[in-house]
């Protein structure tokens, strides 16, 4: 195998490059990972020609569309001035003309493109900027004597400004014609709006559109691990006059840091997502979009940004490189961390339990906890009793329940421990830190339950946070994908928000849990009582989140686990959720409506939910 593999690296053809890629991961991995594998590149190819339907059939305008959007413009209540401000420096001719035609083919008039050239040498650049000024009197533009890099040419053209609201174009990118009326659209629908970003995709050199990133609705601690709104991204102009614009020191991603700064002067309900595809953003030699790698000082001051966001609220973490060029929050614990209590619901087969125990004692590397194993008869206790490991950190609890919601909620009746978390008796720890890291999720104010990444034996997802609306009730988020799936908007590599998690692995403060109650054991005795539980919590302004930094995966298949579960027909319980979440299941907000509601694979619904390039109203 060795010597094959020695030959195989220095092969040129990409049949060996290809045989090459297979054999080390059969190595890693086996042969789950070759078959999950297969699955990846086959779920690319099938998402590629999806988004070539989903671009044919729902995202081209038609002169129709174009007639009605125009009327629907001119009955606006509202209709707000947008500036522009688009820096340039010794930009490719080509790239600068389309980028300027993007502008000029606004179907919304009501703007004005702000330039700042940073001194360009190039010199059809002054040459295609005084053509374009010249075509119209809404393009101003100042040439800078001095070159001083994005932040400062950023702030020339944001000096040229006059519009209530601010939009960023970078001088190699376009926008679609129909941008800036479903901004001023948003506006209408909420006139304290502060912030607002869009749905995005990417042009390669010929002008092909790939990679679309739909998007969530505003998710802060997705936000922490990656810049969610980089494009289309709003913002009221006195909000960044206020801030003194864009920051020099953090070149690269100062756009990341202007919008973390803002974030600090507004409510979180004064932030807009419009889940249309506004942006194109071209991959070109030399782009972050073309190679990540190409600026990689980029990511790291990104981090620096992050950091002084939590430094100026007071939050102790610290930001490190995660995924790839992804971010990693990680909350700093206390010098005594506070006790952890283990819920675990005795399962059928006591078996699966000793093997869950001794995963939980012997690759858990938070020490502070205890683990309640929860019976509900007598026969049962026997049969637990007989398996238990001796561990001074472990007891029985029996309770009189006749329900997984009822059992759950008098066991934590039972136990004082500041800190609750829920496990599944058929679960091997796979990550040490998993309840250091969910823990110091758990303990920020603003956050109620946290999960976990929960794989099958073959690698696979089973939990990775909860779809609202799937098939109509509840779907698991890349249910049966690999864990390596990489989407455009990477959220399998990430900490994000989601709308529910699985008590297959949940932790949550007491006051929390306290505060909602509980469980709901009356509607929700057996099936989602997790996602109810979530969701009232949503109410109460807790943000639920998954992190992929505490995975565990099964021993045995989910009918051996002892939790909540989602049933695989609707019955009771489902009617009870459809009544009481209707409008949460009808648009998860933490999942896109340009997504299919078929499947829980995140890939683009055909026709979807909102028609990208269809007005509010027709002729």
């Amino acid at each position: 195998m060795r010597s094959l593999l020695d030959v195989l690296r220095h092969a040129p053809s990409v049949l060996e490059r290809k045989s090459l890629r297979a054999i080390e991961i059969y190595q890693e991995r086996g042969w789950s990972g070759i078959r999950n594998h297969v699955a990846l590149l086959r779920g690319r190819a099938f998402a590629r020609r999806n988004f070539d339907k989903w671009i044919e059939q729902c995202d081209r305008l038609t002169d129709a569309d174009r007639f009605a959007i125009r009327r629907r413009i001119e009955r606006l209540a509202y209709k707000p001035r947008i500036s522009i401000v688009m820096p340039v420096y010794n930009t490719d001719e080509q790239w600068l003309r389309l980028a300027l035609n993007s502008v000029l083919a606004q179907l919304y008039p009501h703007w004005e493109l702000c330039i700042a050239d940073d001194h360009s040498s190039r010199p059809h650049v002054l040459e295609v900027l005084q053509e374009y000024e010249k075509m119209d009197p809404r393009i101003k533009i100042v040439f800078r004597d001095t070159n001083g890099h994005i932040s400062a040419a950023s702030n020339s053209a944001l000096a040229l400004a006059t519009g209530e609201f601010t939009a960023f174009l970078d001088h190699d990118d376009e926008l679609t014609e129909h941008a800036l009326y479903w901004v001023a659209e948003s506006l209408n629908e909420n006139r304290e709006t502060d912030m607002l970003y869009s749905d995005e995709d990417m042009l390669d050199h010929c002008g092909q559109r790939y990679s679309p990133k739909f998007k969530p609705d505003w998710s802060p601690d997705l936000f922490y691990s990656l810049n969610l709104i980089t494009h289309l991204s709003v913002f009221r102009t006195e909000i960044l006059r206020k801030l003194g614009g864009f920051r020099p020191g953090v070149e690269g991603s100062q756009d990341y840091d202007m919008a973390l700064r803002v974030i600090e002067q507004i409510p979180p309900s004064h932030i807009r997502h419009i889940p249309h595809i506004l942006y194109h953003w071209r991959a070109i030699p030399g782009s972050v979009a073309y190679d990540a790698a190409d600026k990689d000082y980029a990511h790291e001051r990104a981090r620096v940004a992050i950091r002084s966001h939590l430094e100026r609220q007071g939050i102790q973490a610290t930001v490190a490189q995660g995924a790839g060029e992804l971010h990693r929050v990680i909350y700093s614990l206390p010098r005594n961390p506070p006790p952890a209590t283990i819920l675990i619901l005795a399962p059928g087969d006591p078996r699966i339990l000793r093997q869950t125990l001794d995963s939980l004692f012997a690759h858990t590397g938070y020490q502070n906890f205890d683990a309640c194993v929860i019976t509900t008869s007598t026969s049962q206790q026997k049969k637990i009793a007989a398996v238990l490991p001796a561990d001074s950190r472990l007891r029985t609890l029996h309770v009189v329940a006749d329900s997984i919601a009822a059992a759950y909620n008098r066991a934590a009746e039972l136990t004082v421990a500041p800190v609750l978390c829920f496990l599944a008796a058929n679960t091997r720890i796979l990550t040490r830190e998993w309840l250091a890291e969910m823990t110091g999720l758990a303990l920020q104010s603003a956050i109620g339950p946290v999960g976990a990444m929960i794989l099958y034996p073959d690698g696979t997802i089973r939990h990775a946070g909860f779809v609202l609306g799937i098939r109509n009730h509840v779907g698991h988020a890349h249910h049966r994908q690999p864990a390596e799936t990489a989407n455009p908007l990477p959220r399998l590599q990430v900490i994000q928000n989601v709308s529910a998690v699985s008590t297959d692995c949940m932790v949550i403060r007491r006051e929390v849990f306290e505060a909602a109650s509980g469980f709901d054991a009356e509607h929700f005795s057996r099936y989602y009582g997790d996602v109810d539980l979530c969701l009232r919590l949503r109410e109460k302004r807790f943000r639920t989140v998954l992190t992929p930094y505490a995975r565990l995966r099964l021993l045995a298949r989910p009918r051996n686990s002892s939790g909540f579960a989602i049933p695989h027909k609707p019955n009771e319980e489902t009617t009870r959720l459809q009544e009481r979440w209707r409008h949460l299941l009808a648009l998860d907000p933490h999942y896109n409506p340009n997504l299919t509601l078929q499947r829980d694979d995140f890939s683009i619904a055909l026709p979807p939910r909102t028609l990208s390039s269809r007005p509010k109203e027709t002729p």
